[in-house]
């Protein structure tokens, strides 16, 4: 399947579906299965596995990251505290060419 034609997650630039910031437990595992060449899954909040994502995404089509999410998708929940959001911010900055990103909440009630 070529990039024009792949179905892009949720929250991906190139989709085409609205992102919502409230999922029902349902509705996110509908929208994300599982893990993708376009979807990565982590629990916690590492330096190193966001800067390693990031990379990965800027080497392909991009990609959205999930952060509070098991490795199996199960749901475990991460805040978007200010530390944390400084913490990615901090990652990202000290990679090298790692493209446009940005930062969303999802709540997943």
């Amino acid at each position: 399947m070529s990039a024009s034609t792949k179905a892009y997650p949720l929250f991906h630039p190139e989709s085409s579906s609205p992102s919502r910031l409230t999922l029902s437990i349902d509705e996110f595992r509908t929208e994300f299965p599982r893990e993708t060449q376009l979807v990565e899954f982590k629990r916690g909040v590492s330096t190193r596995g966001i800067q390693e994502t990031a990379v990965a995404f800027s080497n392909s089509h991009g990609g959205v990251l999930l952060l509070g999410v098991d490795d199996d998708g199960t749901i475990v929940g991460r805040d978007l505290t200010q530390s944390v959001e400084e913490t990615i911010h901090q990652a990202i900055a000290e990679t090298r060419n790692p493209g446009q990103y940005s930062v969303t909440r999802l709540l997943v009630a």
